[in-house]
């Protein structure tokens, strides 16, 4: 029963993001992910505990892209800056996340793969997608924005993959495995979603708006949010934060070229993509032994 739960709670959380990006109507998304908490509830990974909190990310989230003035922008951006590391530190009371996959290895010579689906991160994303974008563009928009990608994602394939071979992070090792499905909807909702609605919508593009007098601002934009990109990435080793720093300049460049954080996630879930089916996942054990 509480895999049940548990189910219905992943399923509800997809569709609510899904439906933040079609459509900001509040009764259709607030339903979809009020469904998702209450299932997470019976299924044990939310206590009574973790909602108030959850519902201040929704809050904070709201006050700061609708904020009428500098000053109460910025307070609402630091308020979402400390809930959001909270969050994402996992040290909200009550939440108790799903693991889905426990030390499985997938090759011999790679560390043991773990996964969660993080109900309490999740909001984070969604809060950002409902009250901080722009419903998803038109056909025509999707196209222009896909060619603008077209040679951007395989020079970043390329350049992040190279380096990971040449460091000695992974190998080649092509595989496909049952894990891929439940991997992809992890990765893609769970980490890529969330990723760059924070790196990207929020400290990206907060960054560009407040360096636009600066020559170059939009570019030091990019490169700042992707070295905190990178920063974030330090419970791997010094490698992974030089590796998610490289992958995060192309993230920061695919969301600045087309305006579109779907362009970000698109590129960041490609990536991981690729490496989780073609080359050693997470990462060869010599590389942090």
């Amino acid at each position: 029963m509480n895999h049940l739960f548990s189910s219905f709670a992943v399923f509800f959380y997809i569709s609510a993001v899904g439906s933040a990006f079609i459509t900001k109507n509040l009764k259709i998304w607030g339903s979809l992910i009020l469904m998702g908490i209450v299932s997470a509830l019976y299924a044990g990974h939310l206590t009574m505990m973790a909602l108030p909190i959850l519902f201040l990310i929704f809050g904070i989230t709201y006050f700061y892209y609708r904020a009428k003035t500098n000053f109460s922008k910025i307070i609402a951006g630091l308020a979402f800056i400390v809930v959001g590391a909270i969050t994402l530190l996992n040290k909200v009371p009550g939440v108790h996340n799903w693991k889905i996959i426990d030390d499985v290895l997938l090759t011999s010579d790679a560390i043991p793969l773990n996964l969660y689906f993080g109900f309490d991160s999740g909001i984070i994303g969604l809060s950002v997608i409902a009250f901080g974008i722009s419903t998803i563009c038109s056909k025509t928009e999707l196209k222009n924005m896909l060619k603008k990608l077209i040679f951007l994602i395989p020079l970043m394939l390329i350049v992040v993959i190279s380096f990971s071979i040449v460091f000695g992070y992974v190998k080649w090792d092509p595989k496909w495995t049952p894990l891929v499905f439940i991997w992809s909807l992890s990765n893609l909702f769970f980490t890529c979603v969330i990723e760059e609605s924070i790196f990207r919508h929020f400290i990206q593009k907060g960054l560009q708006n407040s360096f636009h007098k600066i020559k170059y601002g939009d570019y030091l934009g990019v490169i700042i949010a992707s070295i905190l990109f990178g920063l974030a990435h330090y419970a791997g080793g010094t490698l992974y934060i030089f590796l998610a720093t490289i992958a995060g300049l192309f993230y920061g460049i695919a969301y600045h070229i087309t305006g579109r954080l779907e362009a970000s996630i698109v590129s960041h879930y490609v990536l991981n993509a690729t490496h989780f089916i073609f080359f050693t996942y997470p990462v060869l054990a010599t590389a942090i032994s």
